[in-house]
């Protein structure tokens, strides 16, 4: 068992036996009345891909509920990060169904799917280095009439006052993440922690209806964790559904609810991560997954 995987089974086994541990309060508009936010904006059913000879996926089944952040656990091997790529359009060839919205999305591309609103960050920041990080946004942007032939024609008045509106948001994200000091630097130049957030804001840029994020925390400190803890929070607070793969537990606790749990391919349980600490198939999974 690797040093990770012992921490996970050691985060998971550290609070057995609180089960008259209160819940947490809800925040957000996770508190408020009913709406849409109890309802499912992805199902995925029944999916299944296999590379060669080694079934990646083996019939995953769950859903994500809007407005949450989702987490998505499980040791090496698991199938996370493929049923991102499924869900995101990288990878095409499965069975099975993945609905948006009530829409079929199996097999799309990844731009059409982007399109429909659900975007996505990377295991291993996917920036543009010789890029600043202001350009770097600004390539996050959803597609605009400037970018068309027949936009093309109409005059570059309107080119100019897109630019500009699409700069002034992309300085108003950073300066939610606090890092508008960047705003010049080139990616190439930044800490890992500070391209992980480039990938979160350059997603924002695109107005997400769902972001799937793929171990956004990783390697990064304590008090940059923290920070963008918090920010995605905020985003989850003004309507956006979050699916996160994330590694360390104490995170997924903090931010997660509810949390499922993949091994070999399949989804294994999910729920309240309080609750799947007292499941022994969930712990067992890590041990030996």
């Amino acid at each position: 068992m690797s040093a990770q995987q012992d921490k996970d089974v050691t985060a998971l086994g550290s609070q057995a036996g609180s089960a008259d541990k209160p819940g947490r309060e809800a925040t957000g508009p996770a508190a408020e009345g009913p709406d849409e936010r109890g309802q499912a904006i992805l199902r995925v059913e029944d999916l299944r891909v296999r590379f060669g000879g080694v079934q990646a996926v083996a019939g995953a089944t769950f859903e994500v509920r809007r407005g949450t952040i989702t987490g998505l656990i499980g040791p090496n091997g698991a199938g996370k990060s493929t049923v991102v790529n499924l869900i995101a359009g990288q990878i095409r060839e499965a069975t099975g169904r993945v609905l948006f919205e009530e829409e079929e999305i199996l097999g799309r591309g990844a731009d059409e799917i982007s399109r429909l609103g659900l975007r996505r960050t990377f295991q291993t920041a996917n920036l543009f280095g010789r890029m600043t990080v202001m350009e770097n946004l600004l390539m996050g942007a959803r597609p605009w009439d400037g970018e068309t032939l027949r936009g093309s024609l109409v005059g570059r008045r309107k080119w100019h006052r897109r630019e500009a509106e699409l700069a002034r948001k992309a300085l108003a994200i950073m300066r939610e993440f606090g890092v508008v000091d960047l705003a010049d630097e080139l990616a190439a130049n930044l800490s890992g922690g500070q391209k992980r957030i480039v990938e979160i804001m350059r997603t924002m840029m695109g107005d997400p209806i769902v972001m799937l994020l793929d171990e956004p925390l990783a390697g990064i400190n304590p008090t940059l964790a923290l920070k963008i803890s918090d920010r995605l929070r905020a985003i989850r607070d003004t309507g956006v559904t979050m699916i996160m793969i994330e590694h360390d537990l104490g995170i997924v606790e903090q931010l997660c609810d509810p949390v499922i749990v993949m091994a070999q391919g399949r989804v294994l349980s999910e729920g309240p991560l309080s609750d799947l600490r007292r499941n022994k198939e969930v712990v067992s999974a890590y041990l030996t997954g």
